[in-house]
């Protein structure tokens, strides 16, 4: 077996056998979910036959079977009732997992945010990209009530991004306010404090009550490089953009957030500057 553990009360597993249930009940299970419709595989032990020594166990059993790939809105509430009514923790299994996950993904959609469920998902070693594309349905974005916070007043100043990005704002209905800087973030109330620029100059705190905060720094320079003799005007260490080497100082190189290149400062251009700094290196 390969139990993955989703919650306290949850995990998730392939297809068990019955000889396997005196180890599920050893590990403190207390409850099992079959999510794998009987005669699927010609080698897959019957619901019945498993049920039998469960019982023998001591452990609850439910049936609840998916098609791969189908699960539906309905099994996922069917899967939330068996979850709030049996005992815990609770074991449920398919052919891989994948299925009794995606149960827990659907049933969890009202308590959970999003990013949660396919971050704990994750964790667990499922890929919910195919939630995303429910979740995109229309009448379900809707229900979601996702904001986007920007502290200028354009969805990008890359005007060649904005086209792109804004086709992912229509199709997950993301509200747009712009001229929004986070002024503050109470976790325990769920609720964060934006300050907001007025059309005659001022500015006013609004609230907003949330589920989960993405929240994304000012750019700029590290402190380190600003009062560096090493720094340009804009306090970016100044580097020669094909070579990453500084201008005067040729035994220093930069790159990612340090550095006056005019590409996005993130990891992954990082990733694609750290062999230009590293190559001349090796050659020489």
């Amino acid at each position: 077996m390969d139990i993955k553990v989703l919650t306290s009360s949850l995990s998730v597993s392939g297809q068990i056998s019955a000889a396997d249930l005196p180890e599920i009940s050893q590990a403190g299970f207390k409850s099992v979910i079959c999510n794998r419709p009987d005669g699927e595989g010609a080698d897959q032990p019957g619901f019945s036959e498993i049920q039998e020594v469960a019982a023998r166990e001591g452990l609850v059993m439910r049936y609840l079977p998916a098609e791969s790939g189908k699960v539906t809105d309905e099994q996922g509430a069917a899967f939330g009732q068996l979850m709030a009514e049996l005992p815990k923790p609770i074991l449920a299994y398919c052919r891989t997992g994948m299925r009794s996950a995606t149960m827990w993904a659907l049933a969890s959609a009202g308590t959970l945010s999003l990013p949660q469920i396919i971050d704990t998902s994750a964790r667990a070693g499922f890929d919910m990209k195919a939630l995303v594309r429910h979740w995109r349905r229309p009448g379900v974005s809707k229900k979601t009530g996702i904001q986007f916070c920007n502290a200028v007043v354009v969805l990008s100043r890359v005007a060649d991004f904005v086209p792109a990005v804004m086709k992912y704002v229509k199709a997950s209905c993301i509200g747009l306010n712009f001229g929004r800087h986070l002024a503050g973030m109470s976790g325990p109330a769920q609720r964060a404090t934006l300050s907001q620029n007025r059309t005659d100059g001022t500015k006013e705190r609004v609230t907003q009550d949330l589920d989960m905060l993405h929240g994304v720094p000012p750019q700029k320079a590290p402190d380190f490089t600003r009062s560096s003799p090493l720094a340009d005007a804009a306090s970016w260490l100044d580097i020669d953009p094909g070579t990453l080497r500084h201008k005067t100082y040729a035994n220093t190189f930069a790159m990612d957030d340090a550095a006056n290149t005019s590409n996005a400062k993130t990891a992954a251009a990082a990733r694609k500057q750290a062999p230009v700094v590293v190559q001349p290196e090796m050659v020489g």
